[in-house]
């Protein structure tokens, strides 16, 4: 079974990129939210301005803190549960993105359709030790106009680069993005 749908993540990645060892059985591990222990960090924040998200980050780097990047489309899962808390092992400050890009869709495909679950997601990201949410709506990612596009034209090909026609330059496109705000 594969978390996240058709050709998702399986279980057995998922606690692989956790750092957690698998036990020989390769058994679905379904993590349940569990409440951070309390600390003297100030509760999560929602930040949807790129702006103030840039700022925000670069006054960390300036503290000498070391900043993570959770990517997500929201409607989040166990997997991207495990990721959010292996980042918070690993970096002073967890900042996870909750951006639905309409770019990484073809033709065919409506992003109209994709699951939202925007308490749930803010709950789960908080629970799990996030402290920053970037959830920036799409004309703040992608104002009128934009036309600047970032090419994949050869790990994709083996994978579904040709089923699915653009979805890759949708991909690194936010990704460089989301990658240069932080």
């Amino acid at each position: 079974m594969a978390l996240g749908g058709k050709g998702g993540v399986k279980p057995a990645e998922v606690a692989l990129w956790a750092g957690e060892k698998l036990e020989q059985t390769r058994q679905p591990r379904f993590v349940q939210a569990r409440r951070c222990p309390k600390t003297s960090q100030p509760p999560m924040k929602k930040i949807e301005s790129v702006a103030e998200m840039i700022a925000v980050a670069a006054e960390f780097r300036a503290q000498g803190k070391r900043v993570a990047l959770v990517p997500t489309m929201g409607a989040l899962h166990g997997g991207q549960e495990a990721m959010i808390r292996a980042a918070v092992g690993k970096a002073d400050v967890v900042v996870v993105s909750i951006f639905l890009n309409p770019l990484q869709f073809g033709p065919n495909e409506l992003v109209e359709r994709y699951p939202r679950s925007p308490e749930a997601d803010l709950a789960l990201c908080e629970t799990s030790g996030a402290q920053i949410v970037f959830a920036p709506p799409v004309e703040v990612m992608f104002p009128r106009g934009h036309a600047s596009f970032v090419s994949e034209e050869g790990t994709s090909k083996p994978l579904c680069g040709a089923s699915r026609p653009g979805h890759f330059r949708g991909v690194t496109t936010v990704m460089a993005k989301l990658f240069n705000i932080m």
